[in-house]
This record gives C-alpha cells, sequence and structure tokens, in this order.
C-alpha cells in the first residue's frame, strides 16, 4: 500500500514538471482527490482551492475545517472571487464566530451585489448575534431575501421567527401565514404559525397548525429533513429531526392545556 501512494506521488510530481504545478495540482485533485498538491504546487490557483472547499463542506465529503483551510486560501489568492466570503460566512456561522461571519457576508454583498441568498445569510447571522439594533437589520435582510426569492419558504420562516423574538407576534403571525401560500403544509412555516397563535392566545388555530406539522413530519426522513439545512454535519440528521418532532409535540401540549376544559 505505502509503495503503491509512493509510486502515485512520484508519478504526479514528475507530471507537475511537465505540465506545469498548476495544471499538476488540478489533475492530482480531479483524478485522485490528493489536496496537498493543491496547497504545496497551486497556492495562488484560488479556483482551485474553491473547488476543494466546496467538495468538503457537503458537496462530496463533510468536513468543515479542512473546507474552512482551504476557501481561506482562495480568498487569499483572490479576495475578489464571488462565493468564497458567503461561504466563510456560513462556516463561521455554524462555528458560532458572528462577527466574522457578518464580515465575511458583507464582503460578498460587497463583490456581488446581485447573489440574493448573501440576504438570507446576514439575516440569520444577525438574528442570532442579537446585538442592539441586530433584529432590525434582520428584518431588513430577510425581506430583501424574499424579494430576491418569494417561493423560497425559509426567508419566511425566520422571519417570523425574528419578529417572534422582537415579540411582535401579529408579524411573525402574518409572515409565516404568508410563506404558506407559498410552500402549502411545510411543517417549519405551521410551527412558527402555530407559536405566534399560541402567543396571541388563540389556541385552537394553534393546536391546528401543530397536528398538521406533525403529519407532514411522519412522511418525511431525517435526510429529507436534512436538505433544509445545507453545510450542517449530516450524521446529526437524525438527532435534528427528532429534536424538532418533540419540540412540536411539546408545542402541542401546550396548546392542549388551553384548548382543554
Amino acid at each position: 500500500m505505502w509503495a503503491k501512494r509512493t509510486l502515485v506521488v512520484g508519478i504526479l510530481l514528475l507530471l507537475g514538471l511537465v505540465v506545469g504545478r498548476v495544471h499538476g495540482a488540478r489533475i492530482a485533485w480531479d483524478c485522485c482527490g490528493i489536496t496537498s498538491f493543491a496547497q504545496v504546487l497551486a497556492p495562488h490557483d484560488a479556483e482551485l482551492h474553491f473547488n476543494i472547499g466546496d467538495y468538503f463542506f457537503g458537496n462530496g465529503a463533510y468536513d468543515p475545517e479542512w473546507a474552512y483551510k482551504h476557501f481561506i486560501f482562495a480568498r487569499n489568492a483572490n479576495p475578489a472571487l464571488a462565493r468564497v466570503n458567503y461561504q466563510l460566512a456560513r462556516l463561521s456561522f455554524l462555528n458560532g464566530n458572528f462577527s466574522d461571519a457578518y464580515a465575511s457576508v458583507l464582503r460578498e454583498k460587497t463583490i456581488d451585489p446581485s447573489f440574493g441568498k448573501s440576504h438570507y445569510m446576514e439575516g440569520l447571522i444577525l438574528g442570532y448575534r442579537a446585538y442592539p439594533g441586530d433584529f432590525e437589520k434582520s428584518v431588513k435582510a430577510f425581506k430583501n431575501f424574499i424579494a430576491y426569492d418569494p417561493l423560497n419558504w425559509a426567508g419566511y420562516n425566520d422571519l417570523s421567527w425574528i419578529y417572534f423574538q422582537k415579540g411582535d407576534y401579529k408579524n411573525a403571525w402574518d409572515v409565516a401565514n404568508q410563506g404558506l401560500t407559498q410552500a402549502y403544509g411545510n411543517p417549519w412555516l405551521l410551527n412558527s404559525r402555530g407559536i405566534a397563535s399560541l402567543a396571541m392566545n388563540k389556541s385552537h388555530d394553534a393546536e391546528q397548525d401543530f397536528n398538521d406539522a406533525l403529519d407532514t413530519i411522519a412522511t418525511m426522513t431525517a435526510d429529507q429533513w436534512g436538505v433544509a439545512y445545507p453545510g450542517n454535519n449530516p450524521s446529526l440528521y437524525a438527532a435534528g429531526f427528532a429534536s424538532m418532532k418533540d419540540s412540536i409535540e411539546r408545542n402541542l401540549g401546550r396548546a392542549m392545556v388551553r384548548t382543554r376544559p
């Protein structure tokens, strides 16, 4: 095994000498998935490092530390490369580093103002960071995302969450309801609308929404649930799926207590 790997490495090094360092590194990655040549032979090939980072960020494998390393290589090689700051923002957000995540998403918006997903990421970061004034900025960001992609249920769901955090239950309900006109039966939106109804003492409406959400979840798998969380660790999908179901069941229990004599 060791001899075989040594032979492969020798061939690739020779290839790098023949076709050039950058081409050799790309061939090493494309044909064999060897990342070390990208670092040694092509440290300034931003596109190559971005592609490697993307691969390790759920598009083939899941290793967020390795993905982050290569995205940093890509950004250092070309600070104006589109999407690399967006990906770094997502990784920093997953690590709970909201300030770095926010700085990265602002860079992405400067590089490509037309890339609407940056609005969603910005809203999410600010909603979790929760500095003074962040909720208001988050509302604006999610509204911008909804204008960019009005069929995407996630924008409505997270804007509803922000309004709920602010104690604005009426707007939380309205936004979740608006989202359900685009994504009928969506369990995340049904849960959000139910929570807002419960906060406004509309327990019967809340109970109906929670029951409908559980009916939909009963037809889903953990992997289908995980599609809503791209970039997260697939090994955690089952636990996350179960946690969401438990949360809705607890919400249903609270609604039933209020509606029963």
